[in-house]
């Protein structure tokens, strides 16, 4: 675990914090990007099944899968920064923790 140590009473230093947090971002990148990229994928999904000139082909199957992955994307959006801080928080405990299980544990506990 990389802990800051600091006196009783009084807080670490901005400059602590920021390497810290730079260090951490940087040893985990891939795991953080990953959690971020769940609801931007399930959003352009959408989007893309919705094109500017009506629904791709007009039907009630994609009017039908787009209102399903809107729904999907906006409650993978609530849950992303849960996910971020539930990784942080396993991660910082030593446990190694997927993706998907972040998500999971996330949903259960919102």
């Amino acid at each position: 675990m990389n802990t800051i140590h600091h006196s009783a009473g009084s807080l670490p230093g901005i400059g602590d914090l920021l390497k810290k947090s730079f260090s951490f971002y940087k040893k985990h990148f891939k795991q953080l990007v990953f959690i971020g990229l769940a609801p931007v994928c399930l959003s352009v999904l959408s989007s893309l099944i919705s094109v500017e000139k009506g629904f791709v082909l007009g039907t009630i199957i994609f009017l039908i899968l787009a209102i399903v992955l809107s729904i999907a994307g906006f409650v993978v959006q609530l849950i992303a920064p849960v996910s971020f801080i539930r990784m942080i928080r396993e991660t910082e405990e030593g446990r190694n923790i997927s993706i998907k299980e972040v998500y999971r544990l996330s949903l259960i506990h919102i």
